[in-house]
This record gives structure tokens, C-alpha cells and sequence, in this order.
């Protein structure tokens, strides 16, 4: 049974002539999510666990726009031990995945302008773990900008270089002008 919200984001109205079901909800799945959702399905049923979450994209039946939706559900057994049941809740999260890849474009395009500087940049998060290094900063330690980003300070500065910097880092991050 679906609630007024279910209907809202599926795109669809609550009358005698559409009642939800399963089959109402694998129509409106994404053509590319499909199989796994169904194979999600029936892990549950097949005993492989109780309840799963995962994240999909459906078509609006309202008006054809893709949404990523997020769904936890749960497999209620009888005293028999058989399936009786399976309940969940969807979540429109369209807004959240949007976000994240604008992020990430925005992400990827600041790593193409830094890597085109010929000065070694890296900044750090208050945990002094890297959130942006260049290729200039990388090629100086020998390794390639995802395996900087893997590794703590210490790793790759060693730990003279980095006792060095650490306190010089933690005044940076607090808002003190400095180049080292």
C-alpha cells in the first residue's frame, strides 16, 4: 500500500484504476536499475537477510523525468517462517544526487586549472587529511594524485619534513596567511 507521498513521487494518482503493486513499481524503474532491483528482491525472499537499502532511478509516469530515489525495505516473515510481507519507504533523493555531481564537476574542474600550475599546491581539511593536491605537488613525492589523497601527511612528507609543517598547517587552517 502506498501513501499519498509514493503517489507524489512516482507521478501517479491514488484511484480504482491504478492500484499500486509490484508490477506498478518495476514499470516505473529506470531501465538500467532494473535487474538489480529485482535481484534485491529476491535476496530478501530467498533468505538473505531481512531488509536491504539501495538507490535507484525511477521514470515519473506523471511526466517521464528521471528521479534517484533511495529505499530501505524489510521482509516480514509469518510464524512459519515464510515470507508474509515486504514494506519500505522511498525517499526522493534527485535534489542530493544533484548536488553531488555538480560538486563533483565543480571538483574536477579545479584539479584541471591547479594541475596546470607550475607550484606545488595542497590543502588540507582540519583533520590535516589532503582534500585537493596538484600534479606538481604529486610528481615532487614520485606518486600519482590519487594515491596522495589516500595517504596522510606524514606518508608522504616523512616525518621530519612533516613535524616541520605540521604547526605551520594548523595556523594556515585557522586563517593565517602563509606560503612554506
Amino acid at each position: 500500500q502506498w501513501d499519498q507521498r509514493q503517489f507524489l513521487i512516482y507521478g501517479c494518482q491514488n484511484t480504482p484504476e491504478f492500484q499500486p503493486s509490484n508490477a506498478v513499481w518495476q514499470r516505473a524503474l529506470h531501465p538500467d536499475d532494473l535487474a538489480t532491483q529485482e535481484a534485491n528482491v529476491q535476496a530478501l525472499l530467498q533468505g538473505q537477510g531481512d531488509s536491504n537499502t539501495s538507490e535507484f532511478r525511477i521514470i515519473r509516469y506523471s511526466d517521464g523525468a528521471v528521479r534517484h530515489i533511495e529505499m530501505a525495505q524489510t521482509l516480514l516473515r509469518g510464524e512459519d517462517g515464510l515470507p508474509s510481507k515486504l514494506i519500505g519507504t522511498n525517499v526522493d533523493i534527485t535534489e542530493r544526487k544533484l548536488a553531488e555531481a555538480a560538486a563533483e564537476k565543480s571538483r574536477l574542474q579545479l584539479q584541471l586549472i591547479t594541475n596546470q600550475a607550475r607550484v606545488r599546491l595542497a590543502q588540507y581539511d582540519d583533520q590535516l587529511r589532503y582534500r585537493l593536491v596538484n600534479q606538481a605537488f604529486a610528481d615532487q613525492f614520485g606518486l600519482r594524485i590519487d594515491e596522495v589523497m589516500k595517504m596522510h601527511p606524514r606518508e608522504v612528507l616523512g616525518l621530519t619534513a612533516y613535524q616541520f609543517v605540521e604547526e605551520k598547517m594548523k595556523r594556515a587552517l585557522a586563517g593565517e596567511e602563509l606560503e612554506f
